[in-house]
């Protein structure tokens, strides 16, 4: 299972309203750096999405596909200037293809994005209240509606940007939520989250907001030459979740406000540069402000490719791609985000044998490429990867005897001898779950494992045609997963 990833959220400035504060120097040209709400890029029309990006500069708009040029505009957005971010809904009429953002009249660069079937539902529970600073409403502050975060199965319900008073209003379906705010920045007050569960009688929830840590530092090459556009990302590991977006300036400077504690943090220089992720953690006191100081990332040998499906050869952009040494223990030696062309480029060691594979959503209909045995000396290598479309097993996961969905539950399928095919999922909120595997017609075993970020662990159990299913894989029944894209 891939490690659980908080879908990033932040502060934002709405169209049309006057934007407070200095915002760092941008290039012209804007350009699309990833969706950060799903891997590859791929939702369903009325969904909520969050769009990176660098060289913002209002006025903002977004435009999808109507499956030949990008002229459907999304209407109304979000921008966050600072922290290159933008807040849409896939609008009717978008379809598969190629679509853009332009800032003050400057075009970005086309970014492939698939318009999943079916309809998103919004929900009509409600969840309302104030965010508050000091005692007083706190206005332009951003909240996110998230489900599933816990165990990976993330799911963006919804968002809203509070009013002068500090006011906000959300709406999803029944179940557990978290809510994470992030104040406008400029303001002195950090990010931070809540719970909350949604319900038909609607919810109160006010979200009080507490003095942060001024951060700075700087984002450098090994040549210690500041980089730009490089994006910051910090997961807090205290009580109180929280997370940041930030983006280098043209020197490679950076500031945020962070709650005192240990944050976890991942480094990621723009699509194309010939420069390493750097992943770690830091600690933050209770002195404000503080400087960490430069943070160089590691150069080395470039493995350059195109991430794209088997069955028509178009990009998978959003994508994950982690580069490993079999022989070293234990952290991938690079991670990116392939680019809206499914491009990536991966910074390895020189002179060793290196593992690539992709970490995608279970949402998509594809499988995860992988490339074993890639050698690596001192010069720039090509390597370009692609996905076959999956057959798909699908399912639920319930305790025995209430019948109640499981969240958070694994679960592992096993393919027959010689192939000995493998894929793993974990279940969601409804407890649904769903596998992308290789087509086999000899079927798969489907059997839970561990559970995944939930409290409770439980009893593993095999399919066997029978809801109770049996305790010993020995006694499963093969599932029939002969051809792509069958559930």
């Amino acid at each position: 299972m891939r490690p659980s990833r908080l879908v990033p959220v932040f502060v934002c400035v709405v169209v049309g309203l006057l934007v407070k504060g200095a915002v760092f120097a941008a290039p012209t040209t804007p350009t699309i750096t990833s969706f950060l709400t799903s891997r590859p890029a791929q939702t369903r029309v009325g969904e909520p999405v969050i769009i990176a990006a660098n060289g913002l500069v209002s006025p903002v708009r977004v435009f999808f596909s109507n499956g030949v040029d990008a002229n459907i505009e999304a209407m109304p957005i979000v921008v966050d200037l600072d922290r290159g971010l933008i807040f849409a809904r896939v609008p009717v009429g978008a379809m598969t293809g190629n679509m853009r953002v332009t800032a003050n009249g400057v075009n970005s660069n086309l970014y492939y994005f698939t318009v999943e079937p079916g309809a998103f539902t919004p929900g009509t529970r409600e969840v309302s209240g104030m965010v508050t600073s000091g005692g007083l409403g706190l206005a332009n502050a951003i909240l996110v509606l998230l489900r599933g975060a816990q165990c990976g199965n993330v799911s963006f319900q919804d968002f809203a940007v509070t009013d002068m008073n500090g006011s906000y209003t959300m709406h999803g379906l029944d179940g557990d939520y978290q809510v994470f705010v992030f104040p406008p920045k400029g303001t002195g007050v950090a990010n931070s989250s809540a719970a909350v569960t949604l319900a038909p009688m609607a919810v109160m929830l006010d979200i009080p907001l507490s003095t942060g840590i001024d951060v700075t530092g700087r984002v450098v090459d090994a040549m210690m030459t500041g980089l730009a556009n490089v994006r910051i990302s910090t997961d807090s590991l205290g009580a109180v979740q929280s997370h940041e977006e930030i983006l280098t300036d043209p020197n490679g400077e950076f500031t945020a406000n962070l709650l005192p504690g240990t944050h976890e943090y991942t480094i990621d220089p723009p699509p194309g540069n010939p420069d390493a992720t750097a992943k770690g953690s830091f600690s933050i006191g209770a002195v404000s402000p503080l400087d960490v100081g430069a943070t160089a990332l590691a150069s080395g040998v470039s493995i350059r490719g195109t991430l794209t499906r088997d069955s028509d050869g178009t990009p998978l952009p959003s994508a994950e791609i982690q580069v490993y040494d079999p022989n070293a223990c234990c952290s991938a030696a690079d991670t990116k985000t392939t680019a809206g062309d499914g491009s990536f480029v991966l910074v390895v060691p020189p002179n060793a044998t290196y593992e690539i594979r992709t970490d995608m959503d279970d949402r998509t209909s594809v499988t995860d490429a992988q490339a074993t045995g890639v050698m690596v000396g001192t010069t720039p290598l090509l390597r370009n990867l692609t996905a076959l479309e999956a057959a798909i097993i699908s399912g639920t996961v319930t305790l025995q005897g209430s019948g109640t969905p499981l969240e958070c539950v694994g679960i592992q399928a096993r393919g027959m001898a010689p192939n000995f095919n493998f894929g793993s999922a974990s279940s969601g909120p409804d407890g649904m779950y769903r596998l992308r595997l290789n087509p086999d017609s000899d079927g798969y075993i489907v059997n839970t494992s561990e559970t995944d970020g939930g409290a409770t662990n439980y009893a593993s159990r095999t399919w066997d045609t029978t809801m109770s299913g049996t305790y010993f894989v020995c006694e499963g029944t093969p599932v029939s997963a002969a051809t792509a894209g069958v559930t």
